[in-house]
């Protein structure tokens, strides 16, 4: 007999901060994604086809629209009014929220998303209390695996490999790196090299104490510095190189990536890896 499962569905959506969610109901429920991807080439003069100018490489990802259907039914006019205020009032006061979608299996995921209209509706003269309603959004985003991953290892030898794995199928270009100095010159230009994709980064920058830290986040291209265990942070963009090669800052394939850790001293530092495996 053939299975009944569904793929997955989207859930609900979310304010940035969980102030704001609207959980989308499940009758008649049904749901369209469409999505570009933002390839470059040229006619050449006298010959069929064209030239690829991205080569070998992927083309980037355009925003993609994902559109949701279904049906707002209540026991009076009163009740279907309540919960398409109720709509409409989260999707404008949401703005950039997390749009979250389910599998058949129960697996979670969300992306950064944004409401491109307050909710279509049609009321039908035959019948006022369902009501059919389409919402369309603007993704921003990969989709995400619901659990963050973290990973961590105390550094006193140099070179030091740490082992990440990247459980998604997708790569990752949104991760936080930490180097936590544990005490006096606990890190001195560390460097970290990720052997799986060829990619690595070095800060000029020496711990005067065990309250130093350096913050990387690949995704938002930010470099930063702190002296007070992490309660404040200030640019460190200055003290930053990278290598030639590298596509970002550090991005983490699907699977296991080598990363070794680098000082010009011998380290006392905690190293720390932050992300959202990716679901493209």
């Amino acid at each position: 007999m053939m299975s009944m499962d569904r793929p997955r569905r989207l859930v609900s959506f979310e304010s940035y901060d969980g102030a704001f969610t609207y959980t989308f109901p499940r009758y008649e429920h049904e749901w369209a994604s469409s999505q570009d991807l933002r390839v470059a080439w040229e006619r050449v003069a006298g010959g069929s086809y064209a030239y690829d100018m991205q080569g070998l490489l992927s083309a980037p990802k355009d925003p993609a629209e994902e559109t949701v259907q279904f049906v707002i039914a209540g026991d009076s006019g009163t009740a279907v009014d309540q919960q398409l205020n109720t709509l409409r009032s989260i999707l404008y006061r949401a703005g950039r929220g997390r749009l979250w979608s389910q599998d058949s299996a129960g697996a979670r995921y969300w992306a950064w998303a944004r409401a491109n209209n307050l909710a279509d509706f049609e009321l039908r003269k035959q019948n006022f209390r369902y009501v059919p309603v389409s919402v369309s959004f603007v993704r921003l985003s990969d989709w995400y695996g619901a659990v963050e991953q973290v990973v961590s290892a105390t550094v006193t030898t140099t070179p030091a490999e740490v082992i990440v794995n990247n459980p998604g199928p997708g790569v990752v270009q949104n991760a936080t790196i930490t180097l936590k100095a544990n005490g006096a010159n606990g890190y001195v230009s560390p460097r970290v090299d990720n052997n799986t994709t060829g990619e690595w980064f070095q800060i000029a920058r020496t711990a005067a104490n065990g309250n130093h830290q350096l913050r990387v986040d690949t995704g938002r291209y930010t470099v930063d510095a702190s002296t007070d265990n992490g309660a404040s942070w200030t640019s460190a963009y200055d003290s930053f190189t990278q290598g030639g090669l590298s596509v970002g800052f550090m991005r983490l394939e699907a699977g296991a990536n080598t990363l070794t850790i680098t000082n010009t001293n011998t380290p006392n530092l905690t190293f720390e890896i932050r992300f959202y495996p990716v679901y493209d």
